[in-house]
Order: C-alpha cells, then structure tokens, then sequence
C-alpha cells in the first residue's frame, strides 16, 4: 500500500497489534484501533474512520499536524463509546426543509399557534437561514439577526429567537446536530413596556363609539377582565344577569384564511367564573333581550363582524379617544368604586 509517497507493510507483533514499517526508511509506528490517519501530498494530515454502520466518514479537514489529526479522532471515538455521536451527514439538511417538518410533526399545536410560528418562520427566519444548512448555522449570525430585529421589532424578535431556540433544541435530542447556535443572554424575553389602564370616562367613551349590538363587549372587557376571544365566544347560557356572574367556557379564534374555531381554555384555571358589577346588569339585561336568540347556545355577540371588530376596530375606536386603551386589566380601584353592593361570588372560582 502506498501512502504519502511511501510504501508501507503491515507486521505482526507479539502484543497481539499491528505495526507498519515503511520500506523506505525502516520506520515503524503503532496501527490505530480506531479510523486511519495518512499524510497528504500537500504535507497535511487527512484523519477518517467508520460508523456503527460501516460508512466511511473523512474529517471536515485535513490537518496541519498528526497530533491534530489524532486528537480529532480520539473525540470521535469518545463519542461513539458514550452513544454521544452525530452524524455529520445529518445537519447538512437546510434549516427550511428542517423546519418545515419540524412544524409538521407538532399535531398538538393550537390552530392560532400554528399560524403565528408560521408567521415568524416564513418571515424571519427562513429569509435569514433557510438556505444554510442546519449544523453551519454559527452563533454569531444568529446573534447579529436577532440584534437587527430587535431594533425594529423587539418583541417580534424575542418571539421568533424563542422559535429559533425550539427547533434547534429539537434537533439536539433528533441527533440531527450537536449544539445549538442561540447563544444570546436573554435574546428569548419580551420587555414589553407596561400600557395604560383606561379610565372609567374612556370605558364609557368606547363603550358609546361601538355599534349597539357590541356595547356590551367593551363594558364585560372592562368590568369582568375576559379576554377578546372569550368575549366573541360568549354564549347565553354563560351570562347569569340575576346572580351576577359570567362563566368562561371557551375561546373563540380567527386565522388569517377567516376561519373561526371555538376551543376550550389552555388550562384548568381558564375555566372560571367571573363576579359582574351592578353597574352594568341592566345594560347586559338589555343586550340579551334586544340581540340575542333564545336558546341557550345562542352566541352574545351576534353580529356579522363581530371577529372583525374584536380584532380591530375596537381597538381603532379606542385609539381614536385618546390613545390604545387596556380595558381588560382596569384597576380593583376602580372596580371597587363603580361596583353597586350585593351577594356576588368570591373572585373567580373555576367552573366545573
């Protein structure tokens, strides 16, 4: 066999291994137990070995010096013994084909989650990495794409780094790639700065710029706390005007494509039951009589847009008197003073 120049036999020793002697010079050295080193032409070092599989895999590189060379195969080896081994051949896939099966195989996935890591895929990070392949993708590239974003857009940004993070953390336990490039102290969390409470003037004001048949959304957003899809999923039987609670059974969604899905809660506690204020009984009483179907199922909010309008022109409309309002978080202050007295339940209690 020829190696480097030389020609080299193989010779048994008493120890049970092997040495090679090449026959120009007499030189003998050891025969690795594991993966081969030879010297290139260019006088570097070129180290490969086999898989479990019996496939020959060759270093990224050639080496300047053999030590390196063997150093390099010594982890591989290390690796292999502790079940710790990546297949180099397995990130060479692009981090969009990845990501795309990635998104595939999460069936458990809310409608409306899909969307938004849809979203973020196909806007920021596909454009940025899509086109690399999974295991080249390097921390500092990762580091200045978020840097960039987060000027723009920091909350997008975090959003779309928590992703990023995700699907590489997947990749590690796949065996796919063995380390994952989002390196970035804190690039995960949103420091969104806290909004202003709307006032119970600005409650009113709203509550007067809305069509009639959606009056009532903003004064249960404001009084009862619910979110804007637990709103637009009220149903009749949900409302109890005389005993003075509203209870939260489900959600409702809007996706881009206008579909519109119903779904229960995230959590247990998302199921509750919710005290309403004397203020706003009579105005409720009278939704129900005017805008809502008799059967219990009946939704509160019926209107054609009422998806439309829970998703934006409520906001708009708040906007326009003055500045985005939060009606959901008003203070327990202000609860407390525009609350007539009576036997109301403690708080919200779960609904069963």
């Amino acid at each position: 066999m020829v190696a480097g120049g030389s020609e080299w036999r193989t010779m048994a020793i008493g120890t049970g291994r092997l040495q090679q002697e090449d026959r120009c010079t007499g030189n003998m050295s050891k025969r690795r137990r594991f993966g081969a080193i030879r010297k290139l032409s260019s006088g570097r070092w070129q180290a490969r070995y086999r898989d479990p599989t019996g496939l020959l895999h060759p270093a990224p590189s050639s080496f300047l010096r053999k030590g390196d060379a063997d150093a390099w195969l010594g982890s591989v080896e290390t690796d292999l013994k502790r079940g710790q081994w990546i297949d180099p051949k397995a990130g060479q896939v692009t981090l969009e084909k990845y990501t795309g099966r990635w998104l595939g195989n999460r069936s458990n996935l809310a409608n409306s989650t899909r969307q938004t890591y849809d979203d973020l895929l196909r806007r920021h990070i596909v454009p940025a990495f899509g086109g690399l392949e999974l295991a080249s993708v390097e921390p500092s590239a990762v580091r200045g794409w978020w840097a960039e974003l987060s000027e723009r857009h920091p909350s997008t940004a975090a959003k779309a780094y928590r992703l990023l993070n995700s699907i590489y953390r997947t990749a590690i336990d796949d065996g796919i790639v063995g380390r994952n490039p989002c390196k970035v102290k804190g690039g995960g969390n949103e420091n969104t700065p806290e909004r202003p409470v709307a006032t119970v003037a600005q409650v009113a004001a709203l509550a007067d710029a809305m069509p009639e048949p959606l009056r009532c959304i903003v004064l249960l957003a404001a009084w009862c706390g619910l979110r804007r899809g637990e709103l637009t999923a009220l149903r009749r039987k949900d409302l109890d005007v005389l005993g003075g609670f509203v209870n939260v059974r489900e959600s409702m969604e809007q996706l881009h494509d206008g579909t519109v899905n119903f779904k229960p809660p995230k959590t247990k506690a998302g199921r509750r039951r919710i005290a309403i204020p004397g203020n706003i009984t009579e105005e409720l009483a009278g939704h129900l009589a005017a805008h809502v179907e008799p059967p219990p199922e009946a939704l509160v909010f019926t209107t054609k847009q009422v998806a439309r309008y829970a998703t934006t022109s409520f906001m708009a409309i708040g906007t326009r008197h003055g500045r985005p309002l939060v009606c959901r978080n008003c203070t327990s202050t202000t609860f407390a003073t525009r609350r007539t007295p009576g036997p109301r339940p403690p708080g919200p209690v779960p609904v069963s």
